[in-house]
């Protein structure tokens, strides 16, 4: 629920920021930056008389309103996308943009928390690769990445370990795969199964050596047996959970420092 909170908040936070710089109400912000709007009357400077058109920047573009146009650029960490509709925002994120021929940018208005004011940017190193930042007005709010997945920065999106680039996904999920991780029957090759050593709740499939976390769900447990997710009470060693076996056994460490009291305080 925090996640989905923590997302709204950032969403609503990036639109409003992003619409008032469409309409003009933050001009002092880039002014204080150093980057000045300019009003052009130069002839032929409008190729329509309303739109918005690239200039040689990718960040950069002209707003054209009945014929005057204005120079204007983009929220740092955003980029001018010639191909957006009339309606939409021109400045999104670098992923939907073709800088081509047009590659400067603003130089970049790091804060203590973002590389740029805007953007999407992945959290941890290769063995940790779960997390990834939004960063909005220079803000960054840290996102989880569902259990099992990575942040994958060339697609921004969370995707298997295996298909992102930089996350080492055996370190990242704790598991190798062994060497014989298909096996062949009278048919096609099929998958093995392997059931987390740590817990039998989850498991993995090897593809293409690198593994996959699966997850059983609440009460259950994963059957080595039919390779198949199982109630828990159903797979050797699995009835309890984890959490349920250290409270019982704090519970029995209990009960007997009780009872040896009483004995002791019976004589």
């Amino acid at each position: 629920m925090d996640f989905f909170r923590r997302l709204l908040v950032v969403g609503t936070t990036l639109i409003i920021g992003v619409y008032s710089q469409y309409n003009g109400q933050s001009n002092n912000y880039y002014n204080n930056q150093g980057y000045k709007s300019q009003q052009y009357q130069a002839s032929g400077s409008c190729p329509l008389p309303n739109g918005t058109f690239p200039t040689d920047t990718c960040d950069g573009y002209i707003q054209c309103r009945n014929g005057v146009p204005e120079e204007k650029l983009c929220p740092d960490g955003l980029l001018f996308n010639a191909e957006a509709g009339h309606q939409v925002f021109p400045c999104q994120y670098p992923i939907d943009v073709d800088c081509t021929g047009r590659e400067a940018t603003q130089p970049a208005q790091a804060t203590d928390e973002c590389p740029h004011q805007f953007g999407y940017y992945k959290v941890g190193d290769d063995r940790n690769c779960g997390q990834f930042k939004n960063c909005v007005d220079g803000r960054g709010f840290i996102f989880d990445c569902p259990e099992g997945l990575a942040w994958n920065g060339d697609t921004y999106r969370c995707d298997w370990p295996d298909q992102v680039s930089d996350c080492d996904a055996e370190a990242y999920l704790g598991f190798t795969c062994p060497p014989d991780a298909r096996q062949f029957g009278f048919g096609a090759e099929e998958y093995r199964y392997f059931r987390s050593p740590n817990d039998c709740q989850r498991y993995f499939i090897c593809i293409d050596t690198k593994p996959r976390l699966y997850n059983c769900g609440e009460g259950k447990a994963f059957n080595d047996i039919t390779s198949s997710c199982d109630d828990a009470e159903n797979v050797t060693g699995c009835g309890l959970s984890p959490y349920e076996n250290e409270r019982l056994s704090k519970l029995a460490k209990s009960s007997n420092q009780n009872a040896y009291n009483k004995f002791n305080s019976a004589f």
